[in-house]
């Protein structure tokens, strides 16, 4: 599933880090792969759950099949705190004895992942659960059980982080129409007395119209090779993943569509990460997704800003992220376009970004039927799981390549049916469970699992 006629069989990104071996030997290849993998397990995963308290007033006790995007949400937000801790440690150390350490080999509970983990677990009292996810996604209008698209799923951490003891150090931004505003990101993040803060970059993008133009697939690609980036949250039609890095013409993401029991953090630590390296082809995911990138300090803002620039140099019709400053604030005042520092959604909204979640005909709404559909879901995943194809490192250290012409067509047909049935309210939940299981059977007949 790699593009050979560009070498890049063996060359993998993954969230800003390059795994490539300095020769091609079966050894050297096999010990780039393991690298990756071992780096790959270390990023936090969070799937479906089951049995945990219920949500508010509702009677859902799972979020299997409707909850896919606020799982991705929370891989991102939790990702973006790792390296925000990390930062705030290195930058203590620097201060009291000029060292810092490398993080990549410490153990995950010294580096306070324990920690960030606690605020994700599903009760109410954990400020980044899935309970705190839905309920504040019906300030945008989604009812609890009912899907996210990337831009809410994007406004939703930023409300969440807002209101948590994150707040003093990290800032959470979502820019609104694909626009960073120089300078007002620097005037309130960066320019405190007393203290700086990191930040957050939320912005979301449409690469295309019922899938990502090919046009678009150099503008990914570059940036994951940024230091910064922490993320993109999209997917295909009915299916979130989040995406962290790719190979060649497909992108490597963590898929939360797994259904495992809700239990103590201690009792499953390994639960929330992943050893399965999952990756799709770039042509065929829904345009529509929310990219996040991760700046420590001010240094690392004026990085990614340059960065930004030079890609918008080299093809500024493809580079679909302005960066603004305060001599033509003006102009995008006039224009509308405003830059969400409050967290409260401006009348120039982007919910039609959400194209491939706007359809409530995959909703879960019928409460009383809720745990023949976590039955069913879970059935559904353990079927899954035989259907990949796996490659090990016991075997021989080569990608095979898969032809994904018939998946393309499959979800590009998929897709417009959803587009169509947009208008349609269904209320059997038993025909949304079919759609379900009939466009996963589709879609996993040719996933690659590394």
């Amino acid at each position: 599933f790699i593009d050979k006629k560009k070498g890049e069989e063996y060359l993998f990104w993954l969230l800003g880090t390059k795994f490539e071996p300095i020769d091609k030997t079966p050894q050297l290849i096999e010990l780039s792969y393991k690298k990756l993998l071992s780096a790959f397990e270390k990023l936090f995963w969070f799937s479906y759950r089951s049995n945990f308290d219920r949500i508010s007033t509702t009677n859902f006790t799972s979020d299997s099949g409707w909850g896919c995007m606020l799982r991705v949400s929370q891989m991102l937000l939790a990702q973006t705190l790792y390296k925000h801790l990390e930062a705030i440690q290195k930058e203590a150390q620097l201060i009291s004895c000029g060292v810092s350490n490398d993080w990549t080999n410490v153990h995950p509970e010294s580096h306070g992942e324990l920690e960030i983990l606690n605020n994700f677990v599903d009760c109410e009292s954990a400020p980044f659960s899935i309970q705190k996810f839905a309920i504040k996604g019906q300030k945008y209008g989604i009812k609890i059980g009912e899907w996210f698209g990337p831009s809410i799923g994007a406004r939703v951490i930023v409300d969440l982080v807002r209101k948590s003891e994150f707040n003093n150090t990290l800032e959470c931004i979502y820019c609104e129409h694909q626009t960073i505003l120089f300078d007002q990101i620097k005037e309130k993040t960066f320019k405190h007395k007393d203290l700086n803060k990191s930040l957050l970059l939320l912005l979301p993008v449409k690469l295309g119209i019922d899938s990502v133009n090919r046009e678009y697939m150099d503008f990914l690609q570059r940036i994951f090779q940024f230091p910064q980036i922490v993320g993109i949250m999209g997917g295909i039609p009915r299916f979130a993943f989040y995406f962290v890095g790719y190979n060649g013409k497909r992108l490597l993401y963590l898929d939360p569509h797994t259904t495992q029991p809700s239990c103590a953090l201690e009792q499953n630590f390994n639960s929330y990460h992943c050893n399965l390296i999952r990756s799709i082809n770039i042509e065929i995911i829904d345009p529509s997704m929310n990219i996040g990138f991760f700046c420590a300090n001010e240094n690392e803002f004026d990085d990614l800003c340059k960065r930004l620039k030079i890609l918008s140099n080299e093809d500024p019709i493809h580079c679909c992220i302005s960066i603004v400053d305060s001599k033509t604030t003006q102009h995008i005042q006039q224009s509308n376009l405003i830059l969400e520092m409050d967290g409260n959604l401006s009348n120039s909204t982007d919910h039609g970004a959400d194209s491939w979640a706007r359809s409530s005909l995959w909703h879960s709404t019928c409460n009383d039927k809720q745990q023949n559909n976590l039955d069913q879901q879970t059935l559904i995943d353990n079927q899954a799981n035989s259907s990949f194809e796996y490659l090990t490192f016991s075997s021989a250290p080569k990608i095979e390549q898969v032809q994904s012409l018939e998946l393309e067509k499959q979800i590009k047909s998929n897709r417009s049916n959803l587009l169509d049935s947009d208008l349609e309210v269904i209320n059997d939940q038993q025909q949304n469970n079919n759609h379900y299981e009939e466009f996963t059977d589709d879609f996993l007949s040719d996933a690659i699992i590394l």
